[in-house]
């Protein structure tokens, strides 16, 4: 479903998904012939907040709420601006709803899970642009503004709170400490992973800060 509603395409790159214009060598000819610059690629369904942006969020509001005596996501409803009801609607089969995914190259997707790569808006009124703490893939392969619509009636577009609540996590997570709390993260099954005690001291802090930043929408 996300594919159709993005147009067969990487939403950050526009390069058309190859496994498609395999199945479909008609349309593959005329997109080429429409546009002799386009290119396929690989792609993925990528996950705005997946398990690992959840994680480092709940696990940074739970430290706060273990002090402050408020419920565990509290901070992420408020600041995140996600009511208990989206948060809820993210669980089991949940994180899988279109409002939650896009697609997009399977490098960039390597890069969006590990939040090496995100989507930020320099004001409330700008475009999103694609934002990495270093270069991940050349930036002339990335779309500048990055924007979404829907090629499919009624198509519902990648929500645009997750989309920030997921730029914040990233760009927390690349102060000095955090980066090897997500690689612990990263090497280890779920079951495994105790996080409070591993995760940076001012982590919490500055995630409460970043998310208190996120723009109404």
């Amino acid at each position: 479903q996300a594919l159709l509603r993005d147009d067969l395409k990487c939403l950050l790159t526009g390069m058309y998904d190859e496994g498609e214009l395999l199945k479909a060598p008609a349309k593959a000819k005329a997109i080429k012939e429409a546009d002799p610059n386009a290119e396929a690629v690989a792609t993925n369904c990528a996950h705005i907040l997946s398990c690992m942006s959840l994680t480092l969020s709940i696990t940074a509001s739970s430290m706060i709420s273990s002090r402050a005596g408020s419920p565990a996501l509290q901070m992420i409803q408020r600041y995140g601006g996600l009511s208990e009801e989206v948060m809820d609607s993210l669980n089991g089969n949940g994180i899988h709803q279109l409002g939650n995914v896009l697609t997009i190259s399977i490098a960039a997707h390597d890069s969006f899970d590990s939040l090496r790569l995100w989507l930020e808006k320099i004001d409330v009124c700008a475009p999103l642009k694609v934002k990495i703490p270093r270069l991940e893939m050349p930036k002339s392969q990335y779309l500048s503004p990055v924007t979404f619509k829907s090629a499919v009636r009624d198509g519902t577009l990648p929500n645009p709170k997750f989309i920030s609540v997921h730029a914040a996590v990233c760009r927390v997570a690349h102060m000095s400490g955090a980066a090897d709390y997500i690689k612990f993260v990263q090497d280890k099954n779920a079951e495994e992973v105790h996080p409070v005690h591993m995760l940076p001291s001012d982590f919490s802090a500055a995630l409460d800060r970043r998310f208190q930043l996120i723009p109404a929408f």
